[in-house]
């Protein structure tokens, strides 16, 4: 995953607002899934003590993420947006649309 994310920072011609960890201040990874979305932590400061903690699994904290229950998280925005967080796919036949 560290080789990727390199090869990725390095393809893009613009960089982004963060570098990837080790640098100081770097997105640590630590989730993705298989559309290719990515979670990173950002970890600002030296301590790595000092970082804001979770304890607890990935679910509860989307949840937390998503249901506005915990005021920092908040700042991701999630909780007040409009748009779809998942929608299920349709279920239909695939043969279906060749007719």
């Amino acid at each position: 995953m560290l080789n990727n994310l390199a090869c990725e920072a390095a393809a893009w011609p613009v960089p982004g607002p963060y570098p990837f960890r080790p640098a100081p201040g770097g997105l640590l990874y630590w989730a993705g899934n298989y559309s290719g979305d990515q979670c990173f932590w950002l970890t600002e400061g030296d301590d790595p003590d000092h970082w804001r903690r979770y304890d607890l699994g990935v679910a509860r904290f989307l949840l937390l993420a998503l249901s506005g229950e915990d005021p920092t998280l908040n700042l991701l925005g999630l909780a007040d947006s409009t748009a779809p967080l998942w929608v299920p796919e349709p279920d239909t036949d695939p043969t279906d649309a060749q007719r």
